[in-house]
């Protein structure tokens, strides 16, 4: 699929001035940006008036206790259509993984914030958070252990993950 975007004021976050252009997406990966793009596509799109950029960190999150989830999808979508494609996680001295299923207190992590709620997935002193086989977002996670975690349980260096 061949979907043209025209006439959208790109910021191409190398810090130069945003430009009125033209982009190409091929099969969900950018092929061209360039101004009057002329190319065969399946759709094309006028953003005549809207701006174009890459995702944006979201340099303090707790998008971790979404990730762990059976079918993270639906509580990403919102922070997706946001820009935020990137998330630093285990913020608040609190994180989703990074100590045993069977650390002492291990139902007190969360705070009452957030929790397991009796997700399967829980406990896990995986060194990344993986992503899962049903369709979650491509993105990028990088997850700091919370000093709460690192109480109950080995501290592991941050492996993050990316899509």
């Amino acid at each position: 699929m061949r979907t043209l975007l025209k006439n959208g004021k790109i910021y191409d976050g190398t810090g130069s001035e945003p430009f009125v252009g033209d982009v190409l997406v091929e099969d969900d990966k950018i092929a061209a940006v360039g101004m009057n793009l002329e190319e065969a596509a399946d759709e094309t799109i006028d953003l005549g008036g809207l701006s174009l950029s890459s995702g944006f960190f979201d340099a303090h999150s707790h998008n971790d206790w979404f990730a762990i989830k059976k079918e993270p999808l639906k509580y990403f979508e919102p922070f997706i259509r946001q820009g935020a494609t990137s998330f630093i996680t285990g913020n608040c001295g609190l994180s989703a993984v990074g100590f045993e299923a069977d650390s002492p207190n291990v139902d007190k992590i969360g705070g009452g914030l957030f929790g397991y709620g009796g997700d399967p997935r829980r406990g896990s002193s995986g060194r990344e958070i993986r992503p899962p086989a049903n369709g979650a977002p491509e993105g990028g996670i990088c997850n700091h252990y919370g000093l709460s975690n690192v109480r109950q349980g080995p501290q592991f260096t941050c492996a993050g993950r990316t899509g």
